[in-house]
């Protein structure tokens, strides 16, 4: 099958089953009810929502699966590593042909290169990728679900009715970012939830270290802070990286937001 690529500027929407998410704007639970959202509608599985700004690699804000989170946050955080060049997607969300509307990408597993299809559709078992995006001045949002061989893939009755959704459902995803960017501060519990999601133990240090990064403390301030050295907080990043396995602070924050930010 050809990937799609329609430009949708004014779907009609039908706002009901989005109703949910909207409550559940700036908190932790934000990710399983945007997912409820698509499952009531759809056969989608798993979703991500990434956010493009060239030139830095891109953001994973939301994450979530109804079979195996911790697998399509490890696949997120390698997409957003590096192979998200090899993404056949990337040339169209980056191409400035559009500025306003709804993207819809669809695209079978057969379209992805052996390697890129092995590494992220083998485990997950997903057979078909549906990418709904929108650029906002230099940003791209790109909505991502994934149907799998457990429901097979997505019908066009289906796909109409999450492209009636996509409107609101961009709307939301940019309140909740914004909710979470306004919030002065991320406490230490948003640092245990991601050790939590990610099976990983993180010493009192890391945390501490964690959650000033997030607050977007400098190393010199976190040092002050803590009372610590530069150089040890420089060790305990390295440590907390190597832990989540992680290599950017983009992605640290990636995994924050995709725990829920706040609340």
């Amino acid at each position: 099958m050809q990937s799609d690529s329609i430009m949708y500027g004014s779907a009609r929407c039908n706002y009901g089953p989005a109703l949910e998410t909207i409550a559940h704007i700036g908190k932790r639970s934000f990710g399983d009810a945007l997912l409820n959202t698509f499952t009531q509608v759809s056969r989608a599985q798993h979703l991500t929502v990434v956010l493009y700004r060239p030139p830095g690699d891109p953001l994973a804000i939301v994450v979530n699966s109804q079979t195996d989170r911790r697998l399509i946050e490890r696949l997120s955080i390698d997409y957003t590593a590096g192979f998200h060049t090899r993404d056949p997607n990337r040339a169209l969300l980056d191409s400035p042909a559009y500025d306003t509307g709804i993207r819809l990408l669809r695209r079978k597993v057969n379209e992805f290169d052996s390697s890129y299809r092995s590494h992220f559709f083998a485990d997950s078992q997903v057979v078909e990728k549906l990418t709904l995006a929108t650029r906002l001045s230099e940003t791209t949002i790109s909505l991502n679900l994934y149907s799998t061989h457990v429901r097979g893939g997505f019908e066009d009755s289906e796909v109409d009715r999450l492209v009636s959704l996509a409107p609101i459902t961009v709307a939301t995803i940019m309140r909740h970012m914004e909710l979470c960017a306004a919030n002065d501060t991320f406490s230490d519990s948003v640092a245990l939830q991601v050790a939590h999601n990610l099976n990983v133990k993180l010493s009192r240090r890391e945390i501490q270290v964690m959650t000033r990064i997030l607050q977007g403390y400098s190393s010199e301030a976190i040092a002050l802070d803590l009372g610590i050295a530069i150089s040890s907080v420089k060790t305990f990043r390295k440590s907390l990286y190597r832990k989540l396995n992680i290599v950017s602070q983009a992605q640290l924050f990636g995994i924050a937001y995709s725990s829920g930010g706040q609340g």
